[in-house]
Order: structure tokens, then sequence, then C-alpha cells
């Protein structure tokens, strides 16, 4: 759930409901993946635990990948994994024709740098879009790139997953308007969320 605040309606704070287009989205995936020459292949790693261990997120994102015809593959590492270990096992993926996709768990461990690891996934299968040339293509390409959806450009998913969202909400809000235009306050610095909503919201 996301909140929205519309200063035009006294500060009226709305409880987002993100489940009717999280089913869109879902729906135009479906449609989008039909064409596929070979069935996608994503793999997840963590370190340490289980997928029992882990329990909903786990299981929701392996159920919704299989909903969508994708292989969803688990590798969970000791939690006293080197990174250099880590580093190996993202290497293979890297390498594994058979997968298209590869998603991080976070968090991980402390001692090792998440920086280090997301530059190491190959950016063409880093389906979060979270590598640092996904990140600059975001801020470079900018408004280009979002209108004209290039396919070279994976945005961060989980700050697109915030946008799309607020424009939802905005567009069929009692007032429908679009993102243009609006002053927008983004609480946070995180390299994850805030500062990539930031590069989305200004590619608007």
């Amino acid at each position: 759930m996301l909140y929205y605040e519309n200063i035009a309606m006294s500060t009226q704070s709305v409880l987002l409901n993100c489940r009717p287009l999280a089913q869109k989205l879902l729906l135009q995936a479906q449609h989008g993946l039909k064409g596929a020459a070979a069935r996608p292949s994503v793999a997840m790693i963590a370190v340490g635990g289980s997928e029992k261990d882990y329990g909903y997120p786990h299981k929701h994102a392996r159920k919704t990948a299989e909903s969508l015809g994708i292989e969803w593959k688990s590798r969970y590492l000791a939690n006293d994994a080197a990174e250099n270990e880590v580093l190996a096992a993202i290497a293979s993926l890297n390498a594994d024709s058979s997968v298209t996709g590869i998603v991080l768990h976070r968090p991980f461990p402390d001692r090792l740098s998440l920086k280090t690891l997301q530059q190491a996934v190959n950016p063409e299968k880093d389906v979060e879009g979270m590598h640092p040339s996904s990140l600059g293509q975001v801020v470079y390409q900018g408004s280009r790139g979002m209108h004209k959806g290039l396919s070279s450009i994976l945005w961060p998913c989980t700050a697109k997953a915030a946008v799309e969202t607020l424009k939802h909400a905005i567009q069929n809000s009692s007032t429908p308007t679009e993102l243009k235009g609006l002053e927008i306050l983004v609480i946070g610095t995180s390299d994850v969320l805030a500062k990539p909503v930031c590069s989305l919201l200004h590619a608007e």
C-alpha cells in the first residue's frame, strides 16, 4: 500500500489500493510473454536461509513468475558465504544462457558490498534495474527513454512500481490530472527507492 496526499483536497491523505493496477500489469505481462521465443527464466540469489525462512515474499515471487510462464530458480548461499562465493554464483548465472534474469535478494549481510554485487550482474539480466548502467540510462535517457519505451533500459522495478501506482491514483482520482507539472515530495535518500523514484519522476 502507498499513500497519496492531494494538496488541492485540503491535504487529504488517500490509502492507495495497488491490487487493480497489479492485476492490469499482470495481464499485460501475460500478453507480452505469449510471443516469447523461449521460456524466460529468472534466478534469485540470497545469502542465508531458505524459502521457508523467507516465507511469503519468496513464495509469492515464485508463484507470480510461474503464473506468467516464467521459470523461477532460487539459489540460497550459506549465511557465512564470502563475497567471492557470491560473485562466483552471479558469474555462473551471467554465463548460463538459460537464465534470462537475475534478482539479488536484499538485505545482504553488512560484510558484503551490495554495490559490488550489483555491478557484477550482467546489465542485460538485471531485471531489478539496479545495475549502475541501468540507473545511468534512466538519468541520461530521461523522458525520451520513458516515453519511447526504449527496450535497452531496464527501469528500477521498485521505483517504477511506485511511480506507476502514483500515476494510476492521480489519473483515477476525483480530479484526474497528469504527473507533469506537479510538485512531488519524495522522503528518503535510499539508492534502492528514493533516488530512482526521483529520476523517474524527472523523466515524466
